[in-house]
């Protein structure tokens, strides 16, 4: 409205005398009168956006068990992932919200697994775990939601300390474990982040899964900080491990093209994975959050293939060329390709399922006392981008 004003009093023929004052007096006036109604009105409706806790009001107790019982192990510096599912296709969201466990021998908290909170439609939400078959004891990390067979209703895959487990909707408000049958049992990873992307174009979701460094409690390092005391050690104490790529077959089945597909990298150390369209081909591309190693970009050369991209587009290093501390991975639809590199103390790791193209991306990272990382803002365009 202010534009459109302003542009009309400009497009007059240019007064004279009394006419040119009361057109400047009438411009000054008006300007004046929009910012007085903005100031006004904007600060009123920012301050209407309030949040407030009702998380014990809507019945979820849920308290994250990271296995913790003195002797610092990495995993423990993990948080959960949790998800939004429409588990029933009653048109309400439901809660699921992963969980650790005990380490063998170390019991403290008791048994703990993940837990599904079923939407009651009034505010509230009801615990429906063991009815629904997802008890099952694992040292969760993060989940993603995804229909793997297109039978119409969400299953759900969750990484973890070892061995990551998939469960099928079964229509009727019950998963099973068809992480045996499906073929995806065996690897015993430090599974963190993982997406569903159809990177075929089959019809069929495949299933991305990022790992973390090599760590067993045998392998377990001795850090400290002080000479004295046990510490975390930093990711770089670590060998680095690929990701994992499972190819959907069809009929419940999956097959590990991690190699085929030109995934495997050994030395990266992910904990986010994003799932967009970086050139703009109709192709689903990855992007890999790596921590203290080279994030990555991933081009689908559309035919089951992928090219790695990430120095290339600018967002491998910092602009003094160290690896950053990569903490998860985000993307949304822009008009052209914006990365911004964000640092955070802790991020949520990130879960995306292939829907529709996708060519801005957020990577967050960490920083503090034990992971250093300079904060930083890098922006790249495409080339079909206009410069600013």
């Amino acid at each position: 409205m202010l534009s459109s004003l302003m542009q009309f009093t400009t497009d007059m023929a240019r007064p004279r005398g009394k006419h040119r004052r009361f057109l400047s007096f009438f411009r000054r006036a008006s300007v004046s009168t929009w910012l007085i109604f903005l100031s006004l009105v904007l600060p009123t409706q920012a301050q209407q956006v309030h949040f407030r806790d009702i998380t014990a009001q809507a019945g979820i107790q849920f308290t994250h068990n990271n296995g913790a019982f003195g002797k610092k192990w990495l995993p423990e510096t993990m948080g959960p992932g949790c998800a939004f599912i429409d588990y029933d296709k009653d048109g309400y969201p439901d809660i699921l919200l992963v969980n650790g466990t005990d380490f063998s021998g170390h019991s403290h908290a008791g048994p703990t697994t993940l837990k599904l909170y079923h939407n009651n439609a009034n505010g509230t939400f009801t615990d429906i775990t063991r009815k629904a078959g997802l008890a099952v004891p694992m040292f969760g990390l993060g989940v993603a939601v995804g229909d793997f067979d297109n039978d119409g209703f969400d299953d759900l895959f969750i990484t973890a300390l070892g061995q990551s487990h998939l469960f099928h909707n079964n229509g009727n408000g019950t998963f099973v474990d068809v992480t045996k049958p499906a073929g995806m049992w065996g690897p015993s990873e430090f599974s963190t982040s993982a997406a569903w992307v159809d990177y075929d174009l089959d019809g069929k979701l495949d299933l991305v899964v990022a790992n973390y460094v090599q760590w067993t409690e045998q392998t377990d390092l001795y850090c400290t900080l002080d000479g004295a005391h046990k510490s975390y050690c930093t990711p770089e104490s670590y060998k680095g491990t690929s990701l994992r790529l499972w190819h959907n077959l069809g009929a419940g089945k999956f097959e590990d093209a991690t190699q085929k597909a030109g995934l495997g990298d050994p030395t990266s150390k992910s904990l986010g994975i994003a799932i967009l369209d970086y050139n703009e081909d109709g192709w689903p591309d990855l992007v890999i959050a790596n921590d203290t190693q080279p994030n990555k970009l991933y081009l689908n050369k559309k035919d089951g293939t992928f090219e790695e991209r990430g120095v290339a587009a600018g967002i491998g290093f910092s602009e003094d060329g160290i690896a950053r501390a990569g903490m998860g991975a985000d993307a949304k639809a822009t008009a052209c390709l914006s990365t911004r590199l964000l640092s955070q103390r802790w991020a949520g790791r990130a879960w995306s399922r292939w829907g529709l193209r996708v060519s801005s991306l957020i990577l967050t990272m960490m920083v503090g006392p034990i992971f250093l990382s300079p904060t930083a803002i890098l922006k790249i365009r495409s080339s079909a981008c206009r410069s600013e």
